[in-house]
């Protein structure tokens, strides 16, 4: 689920993403997004960039793309 979530946040038009954001993406609540985002931050898919704020690195946008294609 993990790795559907994240494929689900890396298409993203914003490489930013509020919690806030990530919960309406992934239809969660707030307080399950955060664990799903945080644990992701330890996973090194995701950087947070401030209080409830994270980024989908670069390199991690791109590795998302190769997960999409068939």
């Amino acid at each position: 689920m993990r790795a559907q979530d994240f494929l689900l946040l890396s298409t993203s038009t914003s490489p930013f993403l509020s919690l806030t954001d990530s919960a309406g993406l992934l239809h969660r609540e707030p307080a399950a997004a955060e664990n799903l985002l945080e644990s992701l931050v330890d996973a090194g898919l995701l950087t947070p960039t401030g209080l409830a704020h994270y980024q989908v690195p670069v390199l991690a946008q791109l590795y998302a793309t190769t997960l999409q294609t068939p």
